[in-house]
């Protein structure tokens, strides 16, 4: 049973999602980055590579349907796929303590929404550019 915070209680274990939590023993949650509908980012440090990461986690009820699963897993096998400057790459995908995650690498900078936010237009080059 999945719990509210996305905690697998079948096991036993509850952990709730915090900076210096240790996911699947190689990713330490650092800062929350966003929070949606279905799930949270997290800025994270891939212990075993020595590098900075994001992982993406389903919580909540959401998190216990087998469909929402399925279709979490096939959107990671389908961007580990890809290879383009333009799409972040892929660095791993489980269930930790009943909740999926994708990691992946660590963009830096701000989001198309914050700038559209700030600017409300752009311009046609910057447009195709992105």
């Amino acid at each position: 049973m999945v719990d509210a915070r996305g905690s697998d209680r079948s096991h036993g274990r509850v952990t709730e999602l915090a900076a210096g939590i240790v996911v699947a023993e190689r990713f330490r949650l650092e800062k929350e980055l966003g929070r949606g509908g279905m799930g949270s980012v997290w800025r994270a440090h891939h212990s075993a590579l020595d590098i900075p990461g994001a992982v993406k986690f389903i919580v909540g009820s959401v998190s216990a349907g087998t469909t929402t699963r399925v279709r979490f897993q096939q959107e990671a096998r389908a961007a580990a796929k890809l290879r383009s400057p333009n799409v972040v790459q892929m660095l791993d995908y489980g269930i930790w303590e009943g909740r999926p995650y994708i990691a992946m690498e660590l963009l830096e900078g701000e989001s198309l929404a914050t700038r559209l936010a700030r600017e409300e237009t752009l311009p046609p080059l910057e447009v195709l550019a992105i």
